[in-house]
């Protein structure tokens, strides 16, 4: 009865049970006789000045295993995970911040926690930049008039 109810997921492999997706739409048994395993690899982290970001850049390793465990395929996948930071903070926020982020991306470990924090400042350094440029933008109009 409830192979009767199922549809193929197109593209994934995926067979899903209608009657227990509508109760629970993660619900679902791969077919065949292939599983999958994922693992994220951290690239590196960047600052994004633009976006005024950290930027977690991974690579996503997918297996693709047999019943008995063997692999059948692999892929990888590029990723970035992108984490805003609120403009404004001061210098002994960061490793707060930095903190935060890390409890807020699971691609970074606790270890690089230093990394983030050096981000942190480049994001500091050139938003006290840019907030100079404004200044001195604004006195030159002044003495202008």
């Amino acid at each position: 009865a409830i192979l009767a109810q199922a549809a193929h997921h197109p593209g994934t492999g995926i067979w899903i049970c209608r009657r227990l997706a509508k109760a629970c739409p993660l619900w679902a048994v791969p077919c065949g006789s292939t599983m999958s395993r994922r693992k994220a690899r951290l690239n590196h982290i960047e600052a994004d000045l633009e976006q005024f970001a950290i930027v977690a850049v991974y690579t996503a390793e997918i297996q693709h295993v047999d019943a008995s465990g063997a692999l059948v395929g692999q892929e990888t996948r590029p990723g970035r995970k992108v984490v805003n930071i609120q403009p404004g903070f001061t210098i002994e926020e960061i490793p707060g911040i930095a903190q935060d982020v890390v409890e807020q991306c699971k691609y970074i470990p606790s270890s690089r926690v230093g990394e983030v924090e050096r981000c942190l400042c480049m994001l500091a350094e050139h938003e006290n930049t840019q907030m100079q440029q404004m200044q001195q933008m604004q006195q030159m109009q002044q003495m202008q008039q």
